[in-house]
């Protein structure tokens, strides 16, 4: 195929502009969640619980920790404030360490009740891995309410403080 000069120079104009939208796109603001905090804070409050109440956990702190994550990762699905943000599972490693180091760190405190997870006595909190001085916290009650609060304080996209 032959393509003439100005064909040419419009098919190069066309690609530069492309690769320059797809450089200049907005990285994703990543959160990466603490689930060995997570799952170990779990296994203490169900050890404390059973120690004053002698009531044990109905789940292992696995799966208290699974069912947070389950619940929180669907609340960011339903959340239009999380769009520019990437919730993160994935162990600490060489290949996301500079993710980790630009992020944010989430973790949850669950509260127990009768043996089962109490969500009106849970709490979460995200930090800022960059400083170590911007955090957020707050109730996980409602989930959806959560994870607009941690995402907006993640993006800084809430108001401003000076």
């Amino acid at each position: 195929m032959k393509l003439r000069t100005k064909e040419t120079c419009t098919l190069i104009v066309v690609c530069a502009a492309t690769l320059a939208l797809a450089a200049c796109e907005k990285r994703k603001t990543v959160v990466f969640v603490d689930t060995a905090w997570n799952r170990d804070y779990a296994k203490n409050a169900c050890e404390i619980y059973q120690r004053n109440l002698n009531v044990a956990c109905i789940e292992t702190p696995e799966q208290i920790a699974t069912k947070l994550k389950l619940r929180f990762s669907s609340s960011v699905r339903q959340t239009p404030a999380c769009n520019d943000v990437t919730i993160s599972y994935e162990p600490l490693g060489k290949n996301n360490l500079k993710d980790f180091e630009d992020g944010w760190s989430l973790s949850f405190n669950v509260g127990i009740d009768g043996g089962a997870v109490d969500y009106s006595n849970s709490e979460w909190q995200v930090i800022d891995n960059k400083t170590r001085k911007s955090f957020g916290e707050g109730p996980l009650k409602d989930a959806v309410e959560a994870a607009t609060r941690i995402c907006v304080v993640a993006t800084g996209n809430g108001g401003s403080v000076r």
